[in-house]
């Protein structure tokens, strides 16, 4: 397996940018890694901030423990707006292209 195959695998399989370290391309890794990581940590943030008030009034009893009624109160809560979208843009966009940058990086240095 090449060098350039195995970056790609990282990349695509664990994490944007970590790949690019067994390719000796730190610097070009973290132009995928910082972003994606940014990204992930407001989605993560967003949803905590969603989670866990419904969790505290289900655990209480005022919200009861319904599926159809969570799913309303979580779509209310509008976690996809704009910037919800733009990071999940960010995560897909990141992702898909370390692992095209890798291949590719692997085609025109000869691994």
């Amino acid at each position: 397996m090449t060098p350039s195959l195995k970056a790609a695998l990282v990349n695509g399989l664990l994490f944007p940018g970590l790949g690019h370290l067994l390719l000796r391309r730190a610097g070009r890794g973290c132009l995928f890694l910082l972003p994606t990581l940014l990204a992930a940590v407001y989605l993560l943030r967003r949803m905590m901030q969603l989670i866990l008030p419904l969790a505290e009034q289900i655990a209480s009893g005022a919200l009861p423990f319904d599926p159809e009624l969570i799913t309303q109160r979580v779509e209310a809560a509008g976690i996809a707006g704009p910037a919800g979208t733009l990071a999940v843009l960010v995560l897909l966009g990141c992702w898909l292209g370390s692992v095209g940058d890798a291949l590719w990086l692997g085609r025109h240095s000869g691994h």
